[in-house]
């Protein structure tokens, strides 16, 4: 981390405060509520909150009845990602950035893991 230029590492920084975890990603939900659309979120978040839903209400209530408030909150989990999908993005391709992403070299996963533990070793347990 030494060797990162101090712009970059205050831009991380930023982005690490923006994507804090405390308090169901508050800062972030509070600047994704703020932003103007067009706008592309962090799907991670959608499903986060989907799993949570489902996995934390029963489908039915105690009288056996369907659990219309679980329903309502995945409807409005759903109803905000489609938010995003509402206005259209209009992006013009550069072409020195498609050139750039069609030439990417991908690494298998044992070269991965291979630099990784190069750059830190697991450790003894």
């Amino acid at each position: 981390w030494k060797m990162v230029p101090k712009k970059q590492m205050d831009d991380l920084q930023e982005l690490e405060d923006l994507m804090d975890c405390r308090s169901n990603y508050k800062i972030y939900r509070h600047q994704l509520e703020h932003s103007p659309l067009p706008c592309v979120p962090y799907f991670g978040i959608f499903l986060r909150d989907l799993t949570f839903i489902d996995i934390g209400n029963e489908d039915l209530t105690a009288k056996g009845e369907l659990n219309f408030a679980k329903m309502r909150m995945r409807a409005e989990t759903v109803k905000e990602l489609k938010k995003f999908q509402s206005v259209s993005y209009d992006v013009v391709p550069r072409s020195s950035f498609v050139n750039y992403l069609s030439n990417v070299v991908v690494f298998d996963e044992s070269t991965l893991y291979k630099h990784s533990v190069v750059c830190e070793p697991p450790s003894e347990v």
